[in-house]
């Protein structure tokens, strides 16, 4: 738990008074009921109609900034006005004003399940906050993220499955230095007062984990479903969305009061 001391200390510098609250997960793709079972529907950019049989994701911690975020890069740097793609700035270059809030609890959200689940209880202070972060941080042996689908277009037909966890084999070597930052999907922007008693609510599209894939490229005649790898575009494409921020991407953070 990072915030705890950071939130008393600003206590006396901000004036806003300590609130508790509850934090939320959900997804936000529809779910189609099926004879075996639940899905997630989408259509690939190359013709390919995707069904998720499995999304599972661990969600949390998840932290509250008083402000957007900026990039310390020296002369360069400047108030973003724009959301950055993929979120994995180093942690001396991201500065968000001061910490807010925090839900310093994790769970694993099914995707495939309509209902939310309670990350925990968060506390706080009252007052605006204009940009969070969700922590994707897996115990030890824990995967962050599973997958599992079936791909068809005519003929053509491809499974799929994997079990995704932000470090190696899945961290690119050149960022191994840090891998506890590609867990981090940071500057994630919105604006809102928070109040004793609100629920933080953190939603998950799956279907922006397939955005921009070919599948076509991936379909073989082995029977066997193919396991997701770095080597592979469909895995790598699902690891990168999963991290990423932005209008496209599968976050979206609401309030209520």
């Amino acid at each position: 738990m990072i915030a705890l001391l950071l939130l008393l200390a600003c206590v006396d510098t901000t004036g806003g008074e300590r609130i508790a609250f509850e934090g939320r997960a959900v997804g936000l793709a529809p779910v189609t009921q099926t004879a075996n079972g639940p899905v997630i529907e989408l259509e690939s950019d190359d013709g390919f109609t995707v069904q998720l049989t499995e999304a599972r994701l661990l969600v949390g911690p998840v932290y509250l900034w008083s402000d957007e975020p900026q990039l310390d890069a020296g002369d360069q740097a400047s108030l973003w006005d724009w959301v950055i793609p993929v979120a994995h700035a180093a942690a001396d270059q991201f500065q968000a004003g001061f910490l807010v809030g925090e839900v310093p609890h994790q769970v694993e959200l099914d995707l495939l399940s309509e209902a939310s689940v309670v990350i925990g209880p968060g506390s706080g202070l009252a007052g605006p906050s204009r940009s969070a972060e969700v922590w994707l941080e897996p115990g030890d042996g824990v995967d962050t993220l599973l997958v599992a689908g079936i791909a068809e277009r005519g003929d053509e037909r491809l499974e799929f499955e994997g079990a995704i966890t932000f470090t190696a084999p899945w961290v690119p070597e050149d960022e191994l230095a840090d891998p506890r930052v590609l867990r981090r999907v940071r500057g994630l922007l919105w604006d809102v007062e928070l109040k004793d008693g609100g629920v933080l609510e953190v939603g998950v599209d799956a279907r922006a984990w397939l955005r921009g894939v070919e599948l076509a490229s991936l379909v073989s005649t082995d029977p066997e479903p193919l396991e997701l790898s770095r080597e592979d575009a469909l895995g790598n494409t699902i690891y990168f969305r999963a991290r990423e921020v932005g209008s496209r991407g599968p976050w979206r953070l609401t309030w209520q009061d």
